[in-house]
């Protein structure tokens, strides 16, 4: 698994194909193939994100596309762009 701590920002488009944690701010595009996304409590996210199967512990703002399932944590918060 991959992990993105909280001290890092990252601007465009971001491809993945293993699983990504994702603890810091992320904004443009985010494309997950065959791997599972996990946006943690700390992170902030101004991206759409396409993937097989997402779960959304922290806040993002933007569409949430996933062929499997998107679970959504009690700390969640989601606006869809």
């Amino acid at each position: 698994m991959t992990h993105i701590g909280p001290s890092i920002t990252f601007d465009g488009v971001l491809t993945c194909t293993e699983s990504l944690r994702l603890d810091g701010q992320v904004r443009g595009d985010i494309v997950m193939r065959d791997a599972e996304l996990t946006i943690g409590q700390s992170a902030k996210v101004d991206a759409d994100i396409r993937g097989v199967r997402v779960l959304i512990l922290g806040t993002v703002n933007g569409n949430v596309t996933a062929s499997e399932r998107i679970e959504l944590g009690a700390s969640a918060s989601v606006t869809g762009g």
